[in-house]
């Protein structure tokens, strides 16, 4: 029982009694030594051991959470990133396909100037060319002999070889004047020609034509040297067969002549020519200047420099 002083004592003090008991305070007690948490919470009551444990609970639910959050919160950042980086590839690729595009429309545009060009070229080259055809284009030149000169000795002696044949070979040395007409459109310069003349296999004469100017659309005198070898087989062959075809003969001329034509800026080439020439030999008595009757021609290019 405690003692309670009562305000409407007087000076001295009686005490009452209090009907009620009060709890001693505990008395205080030393403090236990830190321990590790798990320790501590061990050593705690049951329900704090509950609370402690709730409160963890929730602390770990609530790191949960934030760390939830926050991957989210870097889910999404890293998604907005990769779809930053996807619409800055999708924007480079346009860009470079943009590039790409406009790179072959330019080469499609340089390649159809340049095969118009081409295109020009070949025909302005065709126009030229036709243009040249017709204005130079070569055609065939006539010719005919104009004079044969022949010594009387040479002329008797190729009589004999034929009507008389002997054991020895007869050589005829003949110059013939052949008056040529070039009907082209330009002139040429005409070199030294050389021809070969046949006749049923033999090899009758040779003959060598002096180089020459034939001016275009002009005429012109061209010098022949002819030399025929008059053997004892081709006497005979001759004796057996031309009085059967009234002295008349054809030969086969094959030969080829070099021409410079100044106007095509020097250009050299090689003409050939094949010839079927038809001559009276009886007008080597009478008129040599006659001698051929006909001929027929053919001429090429059998080179261009």
């Amino acid at each position: 029982p405690l003692a309670v002083a009562s305000p409407l004592a007087g000076a001295t003090a009686t005490t009452a009694q209090v009907p009620f008991a009060l709890a001693p305070a505990p008395l205080p007690v030393a403090a236990a030594p830190q321990s590790s948490p798990k320790v501590a919470q061990l050593s705690s009551s049951p329900a704090t051991t509950l609370l402690a444990a709730n409160d963890d609970w929730g602390d770990s639910d609530s790191n949960d959470n934030m760390s939830a959050s926050e991957n989210a919160d870097w889910s999404y950042e890293t998604t907005d990133r990769e779809n930053d980086a996807l619409e800055a590839v999708e924007d480079g690729t346009s860009h470079g396909n943009l590039l790409r595009e406009t790179s072959v429309k330019k080469q499609r545009t340089w390649r159809t100037k340049k095969n118009m060009w081409y295109l020009s070229g070949c025909m302005m080259s065709l126009i030229l060319i036709t243009v040249l055809f017709v204005v130079f284009g070569p055609r065939e030149p006539t010719w005919h002999v104009e004079k044969l000169l022949m010594s009387k000795e040479i002329l008797n002696q190729c009589i004999q070889a034929t009507t008389n044949p002997s054991d020895e070979t007869v050589y005829v040395p003949i110059d013939v004047h052949v008056r040529f007409h070039n009907p082209n459109y330009i002139g040429a310069q005409a070199g030294e020609g050389h021809f070969m003349v046949d006749w049923k296999g033999f090899k009758i004469s040779t003959v060598t034509t002096e180089g020459g100017f034939a001016p275009a659309r002009g005429g012109s005198t061209v010098i022949a040297h002819s030399n025929s070898s008059l053997t004892p087989e081709l006497g005979k062959v001759i004796m057996a067969t031309l009085p059967g075809q009234g002295f008349k003969m054809r030969v086969h001329v094959t030969g080829s002549v070099e021409a410079t034509v100044t106007a095509l800026f020097g250009l050299k080439v090689t003409v050939t020519l094949e010839c079927y020439v038809g001559a009276s030999t009886l007008m080597l008595m009478s008129d040599p200047d006659n001698l051929v009757t006909d001929h027929n021609c053919t001429y090429g290019i059998s080179s261009i420099r």
